[in-house]
């Protein structure tokens, strides 16, 4: 199963709930705008280079993306 932007913005915004940080912290910690962590989370932007909000949230890319899998598996399974 492929992960999408939408699915990776979705890992991303569930960690960063977890820690309880708002967007605005995030953006400040990776040094983009709290409207770029907003696209990112809502799929609309694709990230790039996931290391510095991954270091942020306390983990790490393959984690990250393991995550973004189980959501699409998740969604895929309630659609079907």
């Amino acid at each position: 199963m492929s992960v999408s932007r939408v699915d990776i913005g979705a890992a991303l915004a569930l960690l960063r709930h977890g820690l309880g940080m708002s967007q605005g912290e995030l953006a400040a910690r990776v040094h983009v705008s709290r409207v770029t962590v907003g696209s990112w989370e809502r799929g609309q932007r694709r990230a790039g280079d996931l290391r510095p909000a991954c270091h942020a949230l306390g983990t790490d890319a393959p984690r990250l993306l393991t995550l973004a899998s189980v959501i699409a598996e998740a969604v895929a399974d309630a659609t079907r």
